[in-house]
């Protein structure tokens, strides 16, 4: 069974590219051939990258299981963290070993995946080898295959009903007096943080940002505190410090379930659509890269979209029904939530990012408790 890399021994050892982890197989009616074929030329040992905390890694810990269990000449080692965490350190280990990935492939959310277009990391995915990529919606399909998207993280509202009588039913409450000095957020997070969603309830767009920045540096006392991760975000919202945030609905409810004050609401305007993706870190092997796109459409199986789905709350891409009967009922699995879900332009975000977080602190930040 492959172990764990806990986060303070990655860290440690960072500097030493190709760590190893995670394969794949097929499943269903399908047989584990290709990864099998993949894995024959000797051991081999690949890192896969998944986020920490809730129920994300359960399913990236399952796969690997199921497929070292298939193939015993694959070694998968596991890394939970985050990526603004690791993405550096995989940038950096490109520049000075190139052909000795730290990550070899993984989970990325949207923001980094579309850095690491601007960066070259990613490898094209050879769709042949993975054929339950057929199932997923073509929005979620890259370009030139960099990568695939297999879910969804609906964002919405979320508040504190021991402290807010009225919910909220837009996204423009963020800027409400009514929550005035009660808003919070991850001070970087474009998707949550309101810049871009302004921008474009205000004339302006990912492409003309400038309203939602003037919006924002009028109103920036709105906020009461920036957090630097969704758990700090929750936990300003349950001791009542902030009332409202955007928050991935899959969290949310998560939290509710463990007892958290705090409920989700979709807004009148849909819920902010937060592509996840699985990408290859280019410097693997064409033996590393095989296994990869292997265990990735393992991942796309329909057995494992439902799971992941279960554990997350997050909304898979597949056009086949792959939720649990129990989930159906809820409004963000709505086929109809899912369709007028807001698209931003990642791809212009990216290209943006620095400007836009030196325009943010200096804009905005520095005018919070005028």
């Amino acid at each position: 069974m492959g172990r764990r890399i806990r986060r303070r021994e990655f860290l440690k050892e960072g500097g030493k590219a190709g760590l190893g982890l995670f394969a794949l197989a097929q499943l269903g009616g399908a047989t584990l051939g290709l990864a099998q074929e993949a894995a024959a030329g000797g051991a081999e040992r690949l890192t896969l990258f998944v986020w920490s905390g809730l129920n994300l890694p359960t399913v990236a810990h399952e796969v690997a299981r199921f497929y070292m269990q298939n193939n015993p000449g694959v070694t998968i080692e596991v890394l939970e963290g985050q990526n603004f965490e690791v993405y550096p350190k995989m940038v950096s280990a490109r520049k000075l070993t190139p052909d000795r990935p730290l990550v070899h492939f993984g989970y990325s959310n949207t923001q980094f995946t579309y850095q690491g277009d601007i960066d070259d990391m990613w490898e094209s995915l050879d769709l042949r080898n993975i054929p339950n990529a057929a199932n997923v919606a073509d929005a979620y399909k890259r370009p030139e295959n960099r990568g695939i998207g297999f879910s969804i993280a609906p964002v919405g509202l979320i508040y504190n009903p021991n402290f807010v009588r009225e919910p909220p039913t837009s996204w423009a409450d963020m800027w409400h007096p009514r929550f005035r000095g009660k808003v919070t957020s991850i001070k970087y997070a474009w998707y949550t943080n309101g810049l871009v969603i302004a921008a474009r309830l205000n004339g302006g767009s990912e492409r003309n940002i400038d309203p939602g920045f003037r919006l924002w540096a009028e109103r920036a006392n709105q906020f009461v505190a920036f957090a630097n991760s969704n758990v700090e975000v929750r936990d300003l919202i349950v001791r009542g410090d902030a009332h409202i945030a955007a928050m991935f609905g899959g969290n949310a409810l998560t939290w509710k379930e463990q007892g958290a004050p705090i409920e989700f609401v979709i807004p009148r305007e849909g819920t902010i659509a937060f592509p996840l993706f699985l990408v290859v870190v280019k410097g693997v092997s064409a033996q590393q890269k095989r296994i990869a796109e292997g265990v990735i459409n393992l991942i796309l199986s329909e057995r494992w979209l439902a799971r992941w789905a279960a554990l997350t709350y997050f909304v898979p891409t597949s056009t086949k029904v792959v939720v649990p009967p129990s989930l159906r009922g809820l409004a963000m699995y709505s086929p109809q939530e899912t369709a007028r879900a807001i698209q931003f332009d990642w791809a212009t975000i990216a290209r943006n990012e620095t400007a836009w977080r030196e325009r943010w602190d200096k804009e905005v930040v520095a005018r919070m408790g005028r």
